[in-house]
């Protein structure tokens, strides 16, 4: 019976060169998902600071529905106010949110809603909606920079329900 055989100094370097080859193949791929990573923790951060933007004029549409004007804010004490300027609209400067180590530009507007369509302009089928009054189409925008140079956008359009 022959002694097991072991491996010889050239069948570990070639086993060593290829897994190096494997794993330098591999960093590319690393990089990548550290990036998309980063965006896409920067887009969810966009988004909620949306989202909680149409919250809070959703209940101010609902509740202060004869209150839809209010004086022009400061953008360093926007959310310092106990309601949300109705004029606010694209032409205006932005106000800026700071969340973590991002910095979202905040803008948005309010139209009225537009009979037989929804606020993206799609035609709705009057027998199964009526929309109240005092609603209005929000359109909101956050733009934020990226680690490359360009500047991250959503967009976000919702109905914000009136009182009747």
């Amino acid at each position: 019976m022959k002694a097991p055989r072991g491996y010889n100094l050239i069948e570990v370097m070639v086993a060593g060169a290829v897994f190096t080859i494997g794993m330098l193949a591999m960093l590319p791929l690393l990089s990548f998902t550290v990036r998309e990573t980063a965006r896409a923790r920067t887009l969810t951060g966009a988004q909620h600071v949306a989202i909680e933007l149409v919250e809070r004029l959703r209940g101010e549409i609902h509740w202060d529905a004869g209150t839809l004007t209010s004086p022009t804010v400061a953008a360093d004490e926007f959310w310092e106010q106990d309601f949300l300027p109705h004029g606010q609209d694209y032409s205006s400067p932005t106000f800026e949110v700071k969340r973590g180590d991002t910095t979202y530009r905040v803008a948005y507007a309010l139209e009225e809603p537009d009979s037989g369509k929804d606020c993206s302009g799609n035609d709705i089928d009057a027998g199964l909606a009526t929309i109240p009054t005092n609603s209005r189409c929000a359109h909101v925008r956050v733009a934020w920079p990226l680690p490359d140079g360009r500047t991250g956008r959503f967009e976000m359009r919702t109905l914000l329900m009136g009182a009747e």
